[in-house]
């Protein structure tokens, strides 16, 4: 009863978790405690099977090791679990392979166990080369100086190495895909980060500059606009840089929810903000930045502020042909023209909202 209560413990928290299962340490150390504990019930019957009930008492002190590992993982005691994990595993293939020859096949599960190793993190880097050493000295000294085979187990060598193939493979492949998908969610991770503001996670002014170039060389009308929060220097002098930080988030927000894509919009410096309009015509961009000039002293309340925040905005849109950083010269002086004319209103080319 004790052991069916924790491994549907660990089953629980591995449901809840598992859409963590790529840099969520327990979720990891979880899936691999319920299947090396499930394999050591396999053997169990495997070496029972073939009159061999010594080993199926190893693997039942096995079974305890794994269910231990399981209840470390639940309290958070994770280096504690992966050095008991590495010495199981060791130690099995070590007694199994010593007594049986390497031609049973068990010293097959150490490879796997080693790309294990360099998966799971620990926390830790001695901890993790200690790991990693418990798998590859045994490893090594097995393939060295253990007995190939041994008269007595002949008829065994054949199903115990098919068996034990099979069963060594899976987990390889699917820790090789764990690594795959590792190394996926970073690239992408890395790619998030390089491409967004940290602050207000809004494309960031490189990114910003990518996707313009892109809907610029698309011979669709773009229209692009910049925006400057009002005395936004004001604000950080007299409320203090943290107050700043959270204008900047909560306006970032209000963006978020009004510019949708295709549109864009990214932080492009400071108070400063710009906005992309693919296949967009001038008086279509003019009148959502209208609105969405009206509306942030509306909705961009910040704690701590106790006055209304306002943006100036100049808009255009980009000529054929015209090159990125003339277009941006020319955002740049009808938002100042904006800021010129007492602020909290849209500048555009052609058109005053």
């Amino acid at each position: 009863m004790a052991g069916t209560n924790i491994i549907s413990t660990a089953f629980n928290n591995l449901r809840k978790r598992s859409h963590h299962i790529i840099d969520d340490e327990a979720t990891t150390l979880q899936l691999i405690n319920i299947n090396g504990l499930i394999a050591h019930v396999c053997f169990i019957f495997l070496f029972l099977v073939v009159d061999l009930p010594w080993l199926a008492l190893v693997n039942v002190i096995s079974v305890v090791a794994w269910a231990i590992s399981i209840i470390l993982t639940i309290l958070h005691r994770y280096r504690e679990s992966i050095l008991l994990i590495a010495l199981e595993i060791s130690s099995h293939a070590a007694i199994a392979t010593i007594e049986l020859g390497i031609a049973a096949g068990f010293h097959l599960y150490l490879w796997p166990a080693v790309l294990l190793m360099c998966v799971i993190p620990a926390r830790n880097n001695v901890a993790s080369y200690v790991c990693l050493g418990m798998i590859l000295f045994p490893l090594l000294l097995l393939n060295l100086f253990a007995p190939f085979e041994k008269s007595e187990y002949l008829s065994l060598y054949t199903p115990l190495f098919v068996f034990n193939l099979i069963l060594a493979s899976i987990p390889f492949i699917i820790i090789a895909a764990i690594v795959r998908l590792i190394y996926l969610h970073n690239v992408a991770n890395m790619k998030q980060q390089a491409e967004t503001d940290e602050l207000t996670g809004l494309m960031n002014r490189r990114r910003g500059m990518e996707y313009l170039k892109s809907c610029a060389a698309d011979s669709q009308p773009v229209c692009i606009a910049l925006a400057d929060i009002d005395h936004f220097k004001q604000i950080n002098d007299r409320f203090g840089h943290q107050i700043g930080d959270n204008v900047l988030i909560s306006l970032s927000k209000i963006l978020k929810q009004r510019i949708k894509s295709p549109a864009a919009s990214c932080r492009w410096g400071g108070e400063e903000f710009l906005f992309i309009f693919p296949t967009t015509e001038l008086e279509q961009a003019a009148k959502l930045l209208h609105e969405l000039c009206l509306e942030i002293p509306e909705m961009v309340k910040v704690q701590g502020v106790d006055r209304s925040i306002t943006c100036s905005f100049g808009l255009i849109q980009i000529i054929e042909n015209e090159p990125i950083h003339h277009a941006i010269a020319r955002v740049d002086t009808f938002l100042y023209q904006a800021k010129d004319s007492g602020r909290f209103q849209v500048k555009s080319q052609e058109i005053h909202v």
